[in-house]
């Protein structure tokens, strides 16, 4: 027994309007993923530009912070990373965006009393206290943006 297939259509008309329907789905799928496509490739793009701006703001107050330069470095590296921090948080959803918002509120949230310039009474395991803490939260930004 042989499988019937389906008689195409009758006259020419016919044939023509299903190739008109046919020409008009294929048209609206391929539009749809070429803007998806479109799309997801400007933000991967900008996700790129500001991961290019973010990593060598970091790179600069780790070194800074190595090189215990404390004086200036918590309100500069909180002004600085500000504004590229919040552009990426706009560009990632999901389970990225929450690590790196963690990371983010750690590094944001330290407090002056973690991080300052260094006082004539402060003991050098305070000094190390805070570079190591000041280090540690650059390195946890670094690594959740590296992970998007």
């Amino acid at each position: 027994m042989i499988a019937q297939l389906t008689a195409p259509p009758s006259n020419g008309f016919e044939q023509h309007i299903m190739l008109a329907f046919y020409w008009l789905i294929t048209t609206v799928i391929s539009g749809w993923i070429g803007y998806r496509w479109g799309l997801r490739s400007q933000i991967e793009a900008k996700k790129l530009e500001v991961k290019d701006t973010i990593f060598p703001l970091i790179e600069k107050f780790i070194e800074r912070a190595t090189k215990e330069e404390f004086f200036g470095l918590w309100t500069d590296s909180r002004a600085e990373l500000v504004d590229p921090a919040m552009r990426l948080k706009h560009l990632i959803r999901g389970g990225k965006q929450r690590l790196f918002l963690e990371s983010w509120e750690r590094f944001y949230n330290t407090t002056k009393d973690e991080l300052h310039h260094p006082k004539p009474n402060d003991t050098t395991e305070k000094i190390q206290e805070m570079k190591r803490t000041i280090i540690s939260r650059l390195e946890a930004l670094k690594k959740s943006v590296q992970e998007i």
